[in-house]
């Protein structure tokens, strides 16, 4: 087994990931089996990768217990899942994704979800995403699934930004357009197109919990 590069082992130590600890073999492994990092070794996103661990110390203390507690194969873990994990912690371009990134493995881990095939799949997607995106999708009600805001479908005074991360959220196949109709105040029927999210929507979004 390849050792750490010691620009991230220097991040390690002060946020209590220790040699020989689970946690600590769970990098160590993800650096083999990641697709390049292994081989590409670059000062500046080793000292990001390490900035973000420090920066997410809390998430990172739930984890290292979580793996003491999971009931899923370890090799699973490290070989399949991790560095899935461990490559968007060193690529994503934005900081503030890395909290959604560790959630997703928070999940993982409470056995939320266990097929590879879906674990891809949520990775895949958070990929796509940016904050933006996922600011936005905040503004959906979990429990009803449709969107809390002041307009629809129709885009009517919609900001453009808005108009295009709406595309890419149905192209993702996270929310859709759903036919509604209300009872209007000339005593018609109004017919009004709403945004709610989809039952791939609603699952991705407790996946990132």
């Amino acid at each position: 087994m390849n050792q750490l590069p010691e620009i991230v082992k220097q991040y390690l130590e002060p946020i209590g990931i220790k040699e020989g600890t689970e946690i600590y073999q769970l990098i160590e492994i993800g650096f083999e089996y990641a697709p390049y990092i292994g081989k590409v070794i670059q000062s500046i996103k080793m000292h990001r990768f390490g900035l973000r661990l420090k920066e997410n110390s809390r998430q990172i203390e739930e984890i290292q217990r979580l793996l003491l507690d999971t009931k899923l194969d370890r090799r699973f873990i490290q070989e399949r899942v991790f560095p899935i994990v461990l490559d968007d912690l060193i690529e994503d371009h934005e900081d503030q994704k890395i909290h959604y990134i560790l959630s997703g493995l928070t999940a993982i881990l409470n056995e939320y979800a266990t097929e590879e095939s879906e674990i891809l799949l949520f990775y895949d997607t958070l990929r796509a995403l940016r904050i933006y995106d996922l600011q936005y999708l905040g503004k959906f009600d979990m429990t009803e699934g449709t969107l809390v805001a002041e307009y629809t479908r129709d885009f009517v005074n919609v900001p453009a930004i808005d108009v295009g991360v709406i595309n890419k959220l149905e192209r993702l196949g996270i929310i859709r357009t759903q036919a509604a109709f209300l009872f209007g105040d000339d005593k018609k029927d109004v017919h009004e197109d709403r945004l709610i999210l989809t039952t791939y929507g609603k699952r991705f979004l407790e996946f990132l919990k």
